[in-house]
């Protein structure tokens, strides 16, 4: 910006002029047009320091949120994994993968009966994705990383002697 004062001030606490011996049409037309642009904003030299301020707050919110955004956990990418079908998760993190299927489906799912449920798993996580889409408020996230957590990998042990029951019931 082209500032026509200083910030000086003179015994009268008034702001000096930068070119003030050298007043000429030109410059003084200059002076009365940033004057006229300043007065048609209806603004005041506090209410602009205060929206500069607040401003900056938003962008430094704006920024804060763009790092959160940046934060997936597991549990988030079984559940895109599930609409999208684009693989996510692998090694040992397929769990998160299969504990998300089982909890959808409310039994137990083998990997090779996966094709089966394939069409039925993505309307199921359908709700999931659209709330990790959206970005929800951190209320609401925290209320959703508790759902998701719901299904995080909890090792159970299995009494001796007993075997799994296999599902064969299909939806």
């Amino acid at each position: 910006m082209h500032r026509l004062t200083e910030r000086k001030r003179d015994q009268r606490g008034n702001g000096i002029l930068k070119q003030k011996l050298l007043i000429n049409a030109s410059y003084l037309d200059e002076i009365v047009n940033k004057l006229a642009d300043y007065e048609d904003t209806g603004l005041t030299p506090d209410q602009i320091r205060e929206m500069d301020e607040e401003y900056l707050r938003k962008c430094q919110e704006v920024n804060r949120l763009r790092e959160q955004k940046r934060t997936i956990t597991k549990q988030q990418l079984a559940v895109i994994e599930m609409y999208t079908g684009i693989v996510m998760l692998t090694g040992k993190d397929r769990v998160y993968f299969y504990r998300y299927a089982e909890k959808l489906l409310g039994h137990k799912l083998y990997t090779h009966e996966y094709p089966e449920y394939a069409e039925v798993l993505k309307e199921l996580a359908y709700p999931d994705f659209c709330d990790i889409c959206r970005g929800a408020d951190p209320d609401r996230q925290k209320s959703d990383r508790k759902r998701l957590e719901e299904f995080l990998p909890v090792e159970k042990e299995k009494p001796e002697g007993s075997r799994e029951k296999e599902c064969v019931h299909k939806l």
